[in-house]
């Protein structure tokens, strides 16, 4: 029904006491919500993450719980309950991953996280608060959060500690550091929209600025200072880079509008039905298909899951007939077929029907999951064949060394190094390259077997010293000394990668190369393979 202005004046006067209000930050009892909060927030928009949260304390209701107390028990009884991470992820979470390649599912990562933090005594958030105030637990902590495949940044271990009401947790979602730079832009691209976004939030008049090749529209004030700054913006875009891995959040666009009564913003958010029509007709200039397919898979696949068991999906109808058609024919143009035996929403319930899932939301997620998973299963496939691509192979038939935490190093690496493109990212590859000798230490090295009397067990990162005795122990003679100059090459020069104030993209390559090829050597000394 229609208001008078005299209306709207009288509620805005009523509301005017909030103003300035806050709403409390974090979950000062709820471990578990601290948690899913820290992990799911990276690389998304937020509305996605208050889903997720929203789920999660629906589903432990329905369980006759109270989430906003839950600790690590009641967090890790829910994978239980839902058969795993896979389970959890489409009852509760995402499809997302903790990276956009080669990363595992963030419904994992929290089932993982939360497992360290039960295995340290750490149950609730009085208890992480009370490990806080020893900071040699603290850091044995922090290891062993780190050492959880997809969270070696700590980033979302800070977050947790913020939310959890601990000082020196100062990472947030708006702070993460999403890896999407653009050529000659030192900051991420969604670091740099929201920084957009936070300077431009003044003024009556707007005008909306899109920004990069995958723009969501920013709300920007007229005048000379929008202008210098929305030039900024347009030298950015022209200098992006074509391989910028993709998300589901690329699919939509934030709008902000001024209240002509409050002088507020309100931020809406609609999917970019004109760049899903241009996917669907053909190959669109500076984005890549696969990273595409891969973004549209996860799109899809949660918004089927999310519309079948018990809503909250955020397409409509019409929506996501065109995300369909658009994933269809992207998926097509890298060899992948896919057939959607329903058009939209409504098609796809009768099609459940009809089918015998009625009144079992497991028999939905097992029908999207005969669907879909064959399509996963080959994109993860071509994903793998293009970091190998990008980086050396080993002579050896095996594509891994059967060493798990040195294979899971490799495969960050060459997903750092293909994702690169500024000298801060090739710094990085450093870094990585160092994980990897690493974790090859800790590995291969045996104190009861390379360990001298009298000597003190070197730590992991002293790597010269327990890589050459690995190779002293295992090979004689003159083979001994050409392996081990080569591996003290080999880590030399990925520290001076890691250090360098401005590394190329070709001292990068060489030294995860040459990582690479020394881990391969290492695993030939230990066995013929």
């Amino acid at each position: 029904m229609p208001h008078t202005a005299e209306q709207l004046h009288a509620l805005v006067a009523a509301c005017e006491q909030f103003r300035g209000s806050e709403a409390p930050k974090g979950y000062r009892d709820g471990l578990a919500l601290c948690m899913v909060d820290s992990v799911q927030s990276t690389g998304v928009t937020y509305r996605s993450v208050g889903k997720v949260l929203d789920r999660y304390r629906a589903y432990r209701r329905e369980q006759g719980g109270e989430p906003a107390i839950d600790g690590t028990a009641e967090l890790l009884a829910t994978f239980d309950e839902l058969d795993g991470p896979d389970g959890w992820a489409a009852r509760i979470g995402t499809r997302n991953r903790t990276s956009t390649r080669g990363g595992i599912l963030k419904a994992e990562a929290i089932r993982d996280a939360a497992a360290v933090l039960a295995a340290e005594g750490i149950d609730t958030a009085p208890a992480l608060r009370q490990a806080a105030t020893d900071e040699a637990r603290l850091e044995q902590v922090r290891k062993a959060r780190c050492a959880v495949k997809g969270q070696r940044s700590g980033i979302t271990r800070r977050y947790v500690l913020m939310l959890a009401g601990i000082p020196g947790g100062e990472a947030g979602p708006d702070d993460l550091p999403i890896r999407r730079r653009r050529a000659g832009c030192s900051a991420p691209q969604r670091w740099f929209r929201v920084r957009c976004r936070d300077r431009y939030r003044r003024g009556a008049r707007t005008r909306h600025v899109a920004h990069g090749p995958r723009p969501r529209d920013l709300a920007v004030p007229a005048g000379p200072e929008a202008e210098s700054r929305r030039s900024a913006c347009d030298a950015c875009r022209r200098e992006s880079v074509a391989s910028t891995l993709m998300g589901p959040d690329d699919f939509f666009e934030e709008r902000e509008t001024i209240s002509p009564w409050t002088s507020g913003t309100t931020t809406t958010t609609k999917l970019r039905r004109a760049f899903l029509k241009e996917l669907a007709a053909g190959p669109v200039a500076g984005t890549d298909d696969l990273d595409a397919a891969v973004a549209l898979t996860h799109l899809v696949w949660d918004e089927l899951i999310a519309f079948g068991t018990g809503g909250g999906n955020t397409l409509d109808d019409k929506e996501v007939a065109i995300a369909q058609r658009a994933l269809t024919a992207t998926l097509s143009r890298i060899g992948i077929t896919l057939s959607f035996p329903w058009r939209d929403f409504t098609s796809f319930k009768a099609h459940w029907l009809r089918n015998g899932c009625y009144n079992s939301w497991h028999a939905r997620r097992e029908l999207l999951n005969e669907l879909f998973a064959p399509v996963q299963a080959e994109l993860d496939r071509q994903e793998d064949a293009q970091f190998r691509a990008v980086n050396a192979e080993a002579v050896s038939p095996h594509t891994k060394t059967g060493w798990p935490k040195v294979d899971e190093e490799l495969t960050e690496l060459r997903r750092r190094f293909r994702s690169a493109t500024t000298a801060q990212d090739y710094r990085d590859v450093g870094n990585r390259a160092v994980g990897v000798l690493e974790a090859l230490s800790r590995t291969i090295y045996d104190p009861d077997v390379h360990l001298r009397d009298g000597e003190t067990e070197p730590p992991a990162d002293k790597t010269k010293q327990r890589i050459g005795r690995y190779v002293e122990d295992s090979l004689a003679g003159s083979d001994n000394e050409a392996i081990r100059g080569v591996a003290n090459k080999v880590i030399e020069l990925a520290h001076s990668v890691k250090h360098s104030t401005a590394p190329t993209r070709r001292e990068a390559g060489i030294a995860a190369d040459s990582v690479i090829m020394l881990a391969n050597i290492l695993r030939r000394v230990d066995q013929d393979f």
